[in-house]
């Protein structure tokens, strides 16, 4: 049949099954190597796990998709880094079928080419319909203190040179 079951002189097996092979432990089982341990197929690859799964590396793991790879939770997916999370992408789309919270203990930073926004303590945008900011050039916006602008309907303001607002 071509199967076999060989042990040689310095105690190393070699197992061959030419046809399927199954194994099944009634009880538990445990599996340990004091070396590295290498699992090569040329098919698929199925884990079911009827509980739950813990998988522990004491070092860096590292998981290579040559193609794409999707993680999918039933529940809540949760990713955390001891010191931070890396995502890097040509284009990355986060997409909320509800809502989208983005919540910082310090700072949020905003960085597009040269553009960057850094938000420290409290800012609020709530827009229902459409807004829109074009600025060419240089914009500059300082606020020490309390700001406050509430637009009931309407507000609209165009100014083709210069335009110079002095209170106190």
């Amino acid at each position: 049949s071509g199967s076999y079951h060989e042990i040689d002189a310095v105690g190393n097996i070699y197992h061959r099954a030419k046809g399927s092979e199954y194994v099944i432990v009634d009880r538990n089982g445990y599996l340990s190597v004091a070396g590295d341990y290498n699992v090569s197929l040329s098919g698929n690859l199925n884990i079911r796990v009827c509980d739950n799964a813990n998988i522990e590396v004491d070092g860096d793991a590292i998981i290579n998709g040559y193609n794409n790879v999707e993680v999918s939770a039933a529940g809540r997916l949760k990713l955390s880094g001891g010191e931070a999370v890396d995502i890097r992408a040509p284009n990355i789309y986060i997409q909320a079928d509800d809502a989208l919270h983005i919540t910082a203990d310090n700072n949020i930073r905003f960085k597009v080419g040269s553009w960057d926004d850094i938000v420290t303590g409290a800012k609020y945008s709530y827009v229902v319909g459409d807004e829109s900011t074009f600025v060419k050039g240089k914009a500059n916006r300082t606020i020490n203190g309390d700001s406050t602008e509430k637009y009931a309907l309407n507000k609209y303001v165009q100014v083709a040179k210069n335009l110079e607002l002095k209170i106190g």
